[in-house]
């Protein structure tokens, strides 16, 4: 990878030099290096990211799958089923719902503050469950930032040459 010194470097030199093609062509190899181990992180972390967000979406139905049931139990309890009585069902259904709001309290201040929507609760788990996967299948995602910049960099670089020439 290219640091700031080295592209500026590198640029100085092609425009600079006579023998343009072969530092062009240097450039142009570089830049082609740097394009085939993007486009091999590319793949695996698109692999992963599928994988991430198959997996959130299962986690949030799965959610709201025990959300319905609860309410479908509940309204049987307080609807359906006379031997249990009103007096055992509202302090079931209370003491369940307090269990509830406290477990999600917890879960609130535990994963995000700011997820309060629903999307901002998805990318939340998304990111965790993310950044889980890239260490276990040892995917350096700053590596592969810096490698998305640097080829950027160099493919200004070429595009600046053949603009000037």
């Amino acid at each position: 990878m290219l640091n700031e010194k080295q592209l500026l470097e590198l640029l100085n030199t092609v425009f600079k030099s006579d023998d343009n093609n072969s530092e062009i062509r240097h450039l142009k190899t570089t830049y082609f290096n740097l394009e085939s181990r993007y486009q091999n992180l590319s793949k695996i972390k698109e692999r992963i990211d599928k994988s991430v967000n198959f997996n959130t979406n299962i986690r949030l139905l799965v959610l709201l799958a025990i959300l319905v049931a609860q309410t479908a139990i509940f309204a049987n309890w307080i609807w359906n089923t006379e031997y249990l009585g009103w007096d055992l069902v509202e302090p079931m259904t209370f003491l369940f719902q307090s269990c509830v709001f406290i477990t999600g309290l917890f879960f609130y201040v535990k994963l995000n503050r700011n997820a309060i929507s629903g999307e901002k609760l998805k990318n939340s788990v998304s990111n965790r469950v993310r950044l889980r996967k890239y260490i276990k299948y040892n995917f350096n995602h700053k590596e592969y930032e810096k490698l998305e910049e640097d080829k950027n960099k160099i493919k200004k670089l070429i595009d600046l040459y053949y603009l000037k020439h």
